[in-house]
């Protein structure tokens, strides 16, 4: 019996976490959708100046920065798109 209650208590408590419980596809298609519209913002600012940030408008420049916590970030988003970095893995070729 104490058995019992310690399953019935363990699973009360993991399977609304295994669930996703407060969200849902729809919740997650919209984050989805809204970080694709933001990816596609920051790609299309960084295409318009060939990369060279010192080529953007002051408005183009205040737009991909609104899209991050600060100018700082901003910058290293920037910089990353440049010259990306390849992420970890197995080598390529012989």
């Amino acid at each position: 019996m104490k058995r019992a209650l310690i399953l019935l208590a363990a699973l009360a408590i993991g399977v609304p976490a295994l669930s996703g419980c407060g969200t849902t596809q729809a919740t997650d298609q919209d984050y989805v959708k809204q970080a694709e519209v933001k990816a596609a913002k920051i790609r299309e600012i960084f295409d318009k100046v060939k990369g060279d940030w010192n080529a953007l408008t002051p408005e183009d420049k205040s737009a991909f920065i609104a899209l991050y916590k600060d100018e700082a970030e901003a910058k290293v988003a920037w910089e990353g798109m440049l010259n990306p970095r390849p992420r970890g893995g197995m080598p390529m070729g012989g």
